[in-house]
């Protein structure tokens, strides 16, 4: 029998789903004056942007021994040139978004800084009908939505006029969400026909990016909502990429995009996350088999399997006690046949946040969570001093900043 979504249902879902499509940051899109005009790159090397060095990816090392050889599929290609501490679109020709139209990349360059923080958008999965009804950019992402994109987060990580904000002075860098896969997929055609690349396009925007910065010290790898997925999804091949030409030492902050074991995040919704979006042949899960459980479950061990790995680098999660959105998406596994998003119980959600941190963590100290008792989905677009943004009197300025500083003080806040 068919399912027929009613009416006023259609309504509700479609504004769920919506918020996380846009991400509930506390801010509305307007016009800060970015330059959102795809810029023509020359592809030139800018000694304003790094140093003169030849970005050689034999070049010597402090280990003295020769870099590891990149992720697979990166190739290092010509280094990003743009104005400086304003907003520019690079385009990227063989890059694919679910409309099978190219895409690119937001590039905010300040020469003064050797720090980078590569941000990846969120806006929704794309697996159904029901899930694609509000996904972000379904007819791409081209240098005219750059503007509205970054202003998203004008009041909070992109707000380099904020004293508190701890990276306020370093470059950014803007990953669109064009691809409806957590930024993760490697499928040409899924459904209706959508393109799937998610992991193709990073792929080649790490192969600029990282000869953009091949001085670079320290890089945020950052996002939030289904870019908060991507950035745990593609932590992996970004710590390769910068290993194969830099010395910069990376850090993972993922926002409102939490992995949960099997008990939470159920086998059978994970299941079709991956048969939708190709993600058994994505590198980071052939390189963690524990990732791929026999029943479709284990996505939630991608966050041991990088605590593990990287030991030596940090990686946090930022989350609500009750996130509504991401329960709503998790919901579908709470569902009779695992096809609706249902409401996920907020004690359940509540209960594998602290499975995560307090169990499966336990033994890791390069993995902390930063959670408030609420509802609201995703922060960083909040002021980091904001009341929202504050968790038993540390604020989340302060609590990245403890982060990326290597600040011994660095612990896990909330309940």
């Amino acid at each position: 029998m068919r399912f027929l979504l009613r009416p006023v249902h259609s309504i509700l879902l479609v504004s769920l789903l919506f918020a996380l499509a846009c991400g509930d940051d506390g801010t509305s899109p307007m016009d800060s004056g970015v330059d959102s005009s795809a810029a023509t790159d020359s592809g030139a090397w800018d000694s304003s942007v790094a140093d003169s060095a030849t970005p050689d990816a034999t070049r010597p090392r402090p280990d003295s021994g020769p870099p590891p050889p990149p992720p697979p599929g990166i190739v290092y290609g010509d280094p990003m040139t743009a104005p400086e501490m304003s907003w520019t679109f690079v385009d990227f020709p063989g890059t694919t978004c679910m409309d099978g139209s190219a895409t690119g990349l937001g590039l905010n360059l300040n020469p003064a800084s050797d720090k980078v923080v590569i941000y990846f958008q969120g806006g929704n999965l794309c697996f159904d009908a029901l899930s694609c009804i509000a996904v972000a950019n379904a007819d791409g992402f081209r240098g005219s939505k750059l503007n509205s994109a970054v202003n998203a987060l004008r009041n909070g990580l992109f707000d380099r006029s904020d004293p508190d904000n701890p990276v306020a002075d370093w470059n950014f860098i803007f990953v669109p969400y064009c691809s409806g896969d957590i930024h993760s997929g490697n499928l040409a055609s899924g459904f209706r026909g959508n393109a799937y690349m998610g992991r193709s396009n990073t792929t080649q925007f790490f192969g600029r990016i990282v000869p953009t910065f091949p001085t670079a010290t320290k890089v945020l790898v950052t996002g939030s909502s289904a870019g908060g997925f991507g950035a745990i999804a593609n932590f992996h091949q970004a710590v390769g990429a910068f290993e194969g030409m830099s010395t910069a030492k990376l850090y993972l902050l993922d926002d409102a995009g939490p992995p949960m074991s099997d008990t939470y995040l159920k086998p059978c919704f994970q299941q079709q996350i991956r048969d939708a979006f190709g993600l058994s042949s994505v590198p980071l899960f052939t390189d963690c088999p524990e990732c791929s459980g026999a029943d479709g479950g284990g996505l939630g061990n991608m966050i041991p399997f990088l605590a593990t790995t990287h030991p030596t680098l940090r990686m946090a999660i930022l989350s609500t006690t009750g996130d509504s959105t991401i329960r709503q998406f998790y919901g579908y596994g709470y569902s009779g046949r695992c096809n609706f998003p249902v409401n996920m119980p907020a004690a359940d959600y509540e209960a594998g946040l602290l499975e995560e941190r307090d169990v499966i963590l336990a033994d890791h100290d390069n993995f902390k969570f930063f959670i408030k008792r609420e509802t609201f989905h995703t922060f960083l677009g909040r002021r980091m001093e904001s009341d929202p943004a504050t968790v038993a009197g540390v604020t989340l300025a302060e609590w990245i900043r403890r982060l990326v500083e290597d600040d011994a003080s660095w612990d896990n806040v909330g309940p």
